[in-house]
């Protein structure tokens, strides 16, 4: 069954290239605003034999502007961020309800809700979906208004503000996908146990998905993967386990059905 596992992952390298292609347009529509907001100044410079002189350099001048418009592209990001991860969690739930159903011959054809048992419901830690998605927007957006706020004050080049930012979001971008990795992987390994609990079969094998991993003795999936809980061998586990569900943020171990 490592074959779901795989098409898993094919929907997490979808989300992870749609939010890629997102945070990219918002990044310029972030520095066009900078732009469009600043003019030439002649600003005093100091030189590195410590004389000074003067230099022309496109400042940013109207923080108000900038701030309503990053205001506003925060809110958007906030909110789509949230739905279109919710969209692929949908996703990943008729992918493998489909391919049991298929596979199997799965008579019981039980579906988890989405919103309501990942978008509304406290899965992981103390937080909801939209709360951890918010949370990875606030984050860029706070370093994105540390950068032009320092700008003004400096007297700092645009050109310069906006390779910050370009920086800001690169450094950023792990923790989008780290959400989208971690949600996407457990949403299919719950829907995974439900179905085959609902469906009679009484254990489940969890498999780790880099046994050559030179740290994966560090990961939870290491010691999941080679515990012998029940005498059945390792990696055997009932599908009301819920320790194999979720058992470290990214992480994609896969499961399969004891025959």
């Amino acid at each position: 069954m490592l074959e779901l596992a795989e098409m898993v992952d094919v929907e997490v390298v979808e989300a992870m290239d749609n939010i890629d292609e997102e945070l990219s347009d918002i990044q310029a529509l972030i520095i066009a605003s900078i732009i469009d907001n600043s003019k030439d100044k002649e600003v005093e410079v100091v030189n590195a034999d410590g004389t000074t002189s003067k230099e022309t350099r496109s400042v940013l001048t109207s923080k108000a502007n900038v701030d309503k418009e990053i205001r506003k592209l925060e809110k958007e990001l906030s909110g789509s961020f949230s739905e279109s991860t919710l969209n692929s969690i949908k996703a990943v739930l008729a992918i493998t309800t489909s391919y049991l159903i298929s596979e199997l011959n799965f008579k019981n054809k039980y579906k988890l809700n989405a919103k309501k048992f990942f978008g509304d419901n406290v899965v992981i830690g103390d937080r909801t979906l939209s709360q951890r998605t918010s949370i990875a927007v606030s984050n860029l957006f706070v370093d994105v208004e540390k950068i032009y706020r320092k700008g003004i004050i400096a007297g700092q080049d645009v050109g310069s503000i906006a390779k910050e930012i370009e920086d800001a979001f690169s450094k950023n971008i792990y923790q989008f996908n780290n959400i989208i990795r971690s949600e996407l992987f457990m949403a299919y390994r719950i829907q995974f146990g439900e179905s085959v609990d609902k469906n009679g079969i009484k254990w489940i094998r969890f498999h780790e998905s880099f046994p050559r991993h030179p740290n994966r003795k560090r990961h939870k999936c290491y010691e999941l993967a080679n515990k012998n809980k029940y005498g059945k061998g390792k990696g055997i586990y009932k599908p009301t386990d819920s320790i194999i569900y979720f058992p470290h943020p990214q992480c994609t171990g896969w499961l399969e059905i004891l025959e």
